[in-house]
């Protein structure tokens, strides 16, 4: 650690100085806090420790002596509602000695600058909250780190892996970030936690003796601390080593609990829910998993390129349990962000929590808020992009996905094609 570092905000150079003479000035055999001017205290960072837990709640708890923490970085602030910093410093080049006005403060260590997601990079916090008392010192003593951020693991079977092609994968969603585990990915990936978003959603795309599959599973309320293993593994099941009812059983072990699902990767190429019969507009597409959420288009294909001369670009979409997130992602080389921006949206969305993008989606006509969350029936109109679509020439798509309040969730394409 450095020599004696002073920290004075209301009298600074000058109450500095006077820190620094009454600091070393001993000779009076007067101690330190006694020297110290009056409704100030001091704070010692020698006795500092940082200790890291590396494990998780679902998997005990041990600390890592190996860890190191010298580039940890190790902020002070104010404990109040303001939480006004006084000062960063990294563990390694911390003061040792603060003489600070009296009050309340927390001391917070963290591994690293926070990222929305990567792997092989946890996040640990830690922190302690003390007051400073006039004349006298308050010794920081151990801070233990815990994970901050969501831990996600996904695994194959040995059964899986024998018939999955490595250009499989699984990509996991958290908030606005992904990681993409592909079929050889042994690492784990951590996501940020960002309150009030606590859904994490793992598509499986795999191409399984030459069918395509695509699986898509929400979870719900995830907690940040937490280790969520995704384990994907082959069911066999028939005579003579065949596959009479052959599936894909996917085990999410996640605090403790069981979540199965299973899908059908036979011998027949699997049709995506868009390729599936009456997906070409004109009636309902037979719903997927267990029917709870459907889309129908009298004038729409889910299927086909939809031209943009369309007389209405409508879907009707139901939810048996209610719509808890509706979910548009606009995908085009065209409709970039910063084009979608001039018109106050972005290229992903969501109507029932619209934040910042409400007045433009309403201005647009579309229904945001309480009159998405928790209705059974909603109209999804488009009608007004298609003057904006028809500008640039190519494939424009819009993606929506919708998430019930019991966690189901299902999706429907929409492409649209512009020739010029």
């Amino acid at each position: 650690m450095k020599t004696i570092s002073i920290l004075h905000n209301s009298l600074l150079m000058a109450g500095a100085a006077f820190v620094l003479a009454a600091g070393t000035a001993c000779s009076d055999g007067r101690g330190f806090s006694e020297v110290v001017e009056r409704d100030h205290g001091t704070v010692s960072f020698r006795a500092l420790h940082i200790d890291v837990d590396t494990d998780t709640p679902d998997e005990g708890r041990a600390i890592d002596t190996s860890v190191d923490v010298s580039d940890y970085i190790v902020e002070l602030v104010g404990s109040d509602a303001d939480g006004a910093a006084v000062g960063t410093w990294t563990y390694a080049d911390m003061p040792e000695i603060l003489v600070l006005p009296v009050g309340g403060y927390k001391v917070n260590v963290i591994s690293h600058e926070v990222k929305d997601a990567a792997f092989d990079e946890p996040l640990y916090v830690g922190s302690e909250t003390f007051s400073v008392v006039e004349a006298e010192v308050h010794n920081i003593g151990t801070v233990v780190c815990t994970l901050a951020n969501i831990k996600v693991s996904v695994r194959y079977s040995d059964a899986l892996a024998a018939i999955m092609d490595p250009s499989s994968s699984v990509i996991v969603e958290a908030a606005n970030s992904s990681l993409q585990f592909m079929a050889n990915e042994d690492r784990a990936g951590y996501f940020r936690h960002i309150d009030g978003a606590s859904t994490l959603v793992a598509t499986f795309n795999g191409l399984l003796n030459g069918n395509t599959e695509t699986l898509r599973k929400v979870l719900d309320d995830v907690k940040p601390g937490h280790h969520y293993i995704l384990t994907y593994d082959v069911k066999t099941a028939g005579v003579g080593g065949g596959f009479a009812a052959p599936s894909v059983d996917v085990d999410a072990s996640v605090d403790g609990e069981e979540i199965q699902f299973t899908v059908d990767p036979g011998d027949d190429k699997i049709l995506d829910d868009s390729d599936r019969p009456g997906g070409n507009g004109g009636g309902q597409n037979p719903p997927s998993g267990d029917g709870k959420i459907t889309f129908t288009s009298s004038q729409l294909s889910f299927t086909e390129e939809n031209s943009t001369s369309v007389a209405e670009a409508v879907v009707l979409i139901h939810s048996d349990e209610g719509i808890a997130k509706l979910e548009v992602d606009i995908i085009s080389d065209q409709l970039t962000d910063e084009m979608l921006s001039d018109v106050g949206l972005a290229a992903h969305f969501d109507l029932a929590h619209p934040g910042d993008f409400t007045e433009a989606l309403e201005g647009l006509g579309f229904k945001t808020g309480d009159a998405v969350i928790g209705q059974n029936d909603i109209t999804f109109d488009i009608t007004q992009f298609m003057t904006l679509l028809d500008i640039y020439e190519g494939v424009h798509k819009f993606k929506i996905t919708v998430t019930d309040a019991a966690g189901n969730a299902d999706y429907r394409t929409l492409s649209f094609k512009v020739v010029k």
